[in-house]
Formats: C-alpha cells, sequence, structure tokens
C-alpha cells in the first residue's frame, strides 16, 4: 500500500491510497474518518473517489483538522455490512497524514 499523504488546506490536492488485494469498486460504500472528520463515497462523492480499483482518492482539504492523524478507510457491502476496516491506526498498516496549513 502506498500514499500521497499529505493533507494541503484550502487545496484540491487529494491524499492517494494504493490498495493491494483488494477490491474497491466492489464497495457499496467506503466510509473514511480523518480524525474528527468522517465522509463517504455515497453521500460525499466529491471527497472520497474510487478513481480505480487499487486506487481511493481523498479530498479533505476543507477539513477543520488540523494535526496529523490516522486515516481510517472502511469498507461496506452485502457480505461485510458492519464495515471491514481497510486501514486504521489498529491495523497499524499507514502511518499519519500531516496537514500543512
Amino acid at each position: 500500500m502506498s500514499k500521497q499523504d499529505t493533507i494541503i488546506l484550502n487545496r484540491n490536492n487529494p491524499v492517494s491510497i494504493t490498495f493491494n488485494g483488494v477490491d474497491l469498486t466492489l464497495f457499496n460504500k467506503i466510509e473514511v474518518a480523518f480524525g474528527g472528520d468522517v465522509r463517504n463515497s455515497v453521500d460525499n462523492s466529491d471527497s472520497v473517489i474510487v478513481s480505480s480499483a487499487t486506487v481511493l482518492e481523498l479530498k479533505f482539504g476543507d477539513t477543520e483538522e488540523r494535526l496529523p492523524n490516522f486515516w481510517r478507510v472502511t469498507g461496506f457491502d452485502n457480505v461485510n455490512v458492519s464495515g471491514l476496516d481497510l486501514v486504521s491506526e489498529c491495523i497499524g498498516n499507514l502511518p499519519p497524514s500531516p496537514v500543512c496549513i
């Protein structure tokens, strides 16, 4: 998994996360949390963008968060109705992303 990891406040630069071993297009909804800022691919499709089967783009340049945070990315589908965590601090598969003011 790799990522372009810096949130640049008030800009459209996406944070990009590339996944291995998962097809993001198979999820009905992907929920993403950055600190207390929670968005999803259904209600916030301009912020949580599945750009391919393996790449997720996150546009959080308008976040109120100012400190580095871990991402939590959870996929929902008919099999994973309670959600399948793909990225989180507990899993430990990505370091925190910085916020550039």
